[in-house]
């Protein structure tokens, strides 16, 4: 008889599965959903079987586990989703059948679990200790009466012209913009946005205009690639954070390409 598992509505906008990729994504539904699951969220999966079903290789899959948890531990060729019971109904029925379910676990594999709680609790005593401390509102402050704001670059006129330091500077951040809208035209609206212009004058003064180029042209292709090859990035804010992983990650294929004697490419 087939079981029944439901997944949370709120499951797509659960901060931990915002921030993880779409396979990582794929493979934590699967362990939520898949057959051998059990109410108590401990049960037996051989590594061959998912890699099977979830046509992920064995090397791939070992990297993935470390990004699931603490949601997902693989312990031994069984798997420990911490959260997993607690979603369930609450019945009579279903408690029984974690009861069951528990009973099949071996105690090896349930010491190694309440090994890996006691280290959960530990890590969150200090901050459940600071929940406990009730902080006084402070008293609102009157408002600051708000500064003009000074006159766009393109309403200056006559001696109030940008000097050309000022106007090379926009030119190059326009530039940059410009090459983002190749990987997703939603990207044109940056021009004015304040954080992603930021990020762009960050990355002029950091790297300079032609390694950008060369970085934001090869973006395309390495979004195509699995997660744990390349991050995906898809405008200049999220390049800052993931500048060092493009270029190792370029860099490890060329020296593999050497390696094999072959032309080197990334797709």
């Amino acid at each position: 008889m087939a079981k029944q598992r439901v997944v949370n509505t709120k499951f797509w906008s659960d901060n931990f599965i915002v921030n993880i990729n779409p396979l990582d994504r794929y493979l934590f539904i699967y362990f939520l959903t898949n057959e051998k699951t059990e109410l108590c969220g401990i049960y037996e999966l051989p590594l061959r079987t998912i890699a099977y079903e979830t046509g992920i290789d064995k090397d791939n899959l070992l990297v993935m586990f470390k990004t699931l948890e603490p949601k997902m531990h693989y312990i031994d060729g069984w798997v420990y989703l911490p959260n997993f019971s607690k979603h369930q109904q609450k019945n009579p029925s279903i408690e029984k059948g974690k009861l069951r379910s528990m009973a099949t676990v071996p105690q090896e594999i349930l010491n190694k679990i309440k090994d890996i709680d006691d280290k959960m609790t530990a890590c969150r005593q200090p901050v459940d200790s600071l929940r406990q401390i009730v902080v006084p509102k402070p008293k609102p402050k009157p408002k600051p009466k708000p500064k003009p704001k000074p006159k766009p670059q393109d309403e200056l006129q006559g001696d109030e012209e940008p000097s050309n330091e000022v106007y090379n500077l926009s030119k190059e951040i326009g530039e940059i913009i410009k090459l983002f809208e190749s990987i997703d035209v939603i990207n044109k609206q940056y021009y004015n946005n304040t954080t992603q212009r930021s990020a762009c004058e960050f990355l002029l003064n950091e790297y300079g205009i032609e390694k950008i180029k060369d970085i934001v042209e090869i973006i395309p292709i390495t979004n195509k690639r699995p997660r744990y090859e390349f991050p995906f990035v898809n405008t200049p804010d999220t390049l800052i954070k993931n500048w060092v992983k493009i270029v190792d990650g370029i860099e490890m294929h060329k020296i593999r390409a050497i390696e094999k004697s072959e032309k080197y490419k990334i797709i």
